[in-house]
């Protein structure tokens, strides 16, 4: 595995991501040994764990700044489905991501870990403790 390059910012580590992800997508797999196909199948399920922890961060402060208005939508849901093509069903996801940063500090943090939770994992975790009262 080679070092890499640290990225200087935010948004020069997500055009390093997308990058390296169209390099997986592009890459002829086909004689891969199924050993090897199930190591970067769990592989992509520990980064998006991590991605969406990420996600759910960056939409706290989106809505926070109330990002979708000044794009001229009435909600971030809305926003999610135009902006981002995404369907109403992973918006609603994707907000579910936002309430477990905001609300769920631990399951956050160990969805950002990558590898401890994932993403259903965590989500579910979030809605069965919903229940649970406050004391």
């Amino acid at each position: 595995m080679c070092a890499g390059t640290v990225p200087a910012s935010g948004a020069e580590a997500l055009a390093m991501l997308e990058s390296l992800m169209r390099s997986l997508a592009t890459e002829d797999v086909s004689g891969l040994p199924a050993e090897a196909a199930a190591d970067r199948l769990r592989a992509l399920e520990r980064h998006d764990a991590i991605e969406a922890a990420v996600r759910g961060r960056l939409l706290q402060v989106f809505d926070a700044q109330d990002g979708h208005v000044a794009d001229g939508h009435r909600s971030t849901r809305t926003w999610l489905v135009h902006s981002t093509r995404v369907t109403k069903g992973q918006a609603a996801e994707y907000q579910a991501l936002e309430a477990l940063a905001r609300s769920h500090p631990v399951l956050h943090t160990a969805l950002a870990e990558g590898g401890a939770l994932s993403k259903s994992e965590a989500l579910q975790v979030a809605k069965w403790t919903r229940a649970i009262p406050d004391e």
